[in-house]
């Protein structure tokens, strides 16, 4: 039976896991020893992403076990700050020198 991604985590309790541990589902889901066939793999990783996104996660490629893509969850709200702007940087107006007195 083929059942949408949204179906088979609902039938999987996969949503009323914790986060750690929903995400370590997802990457063995994509992983090499459990799809032996790479176009499946990355097809089901493409899916995924689709509904992991609307989340804040992402399924990405870090690498190769046994010849087959490795799939890492990581988080696209690290991706958005610019990496060379310190924390708690955000975008204000720059004040001038204090022209007061």
């Amino acid at each position: 039976m083929d059942w949408p991604v949204e179906n088979l985590f609902e039938q999987l309790g996969a949503f009323a896991a914790g986060d750690a541990r929903f995400a370590r589902f997802a990457e063995a889901l994509v992983a090499g020893d459990v799809l032996l066939d790479e176009t499946v793999q990355r097809r089901l990783t493409t899916t995924m992403n689709e509904h992991l996104r609307t989340t804040g996660l992402e399924l990405r490629q870090t690498g190769t076990v046994g010849g087959y893509p490795r799939f890492d969850n990581h988080s696209l709200a690290l991706r958005r700050r610019d990496p060379r702007r310190p924390r708690g940087m955000g975008a204000r107006p720059a004040r001038g020198p204090d022209r007061s007195g």
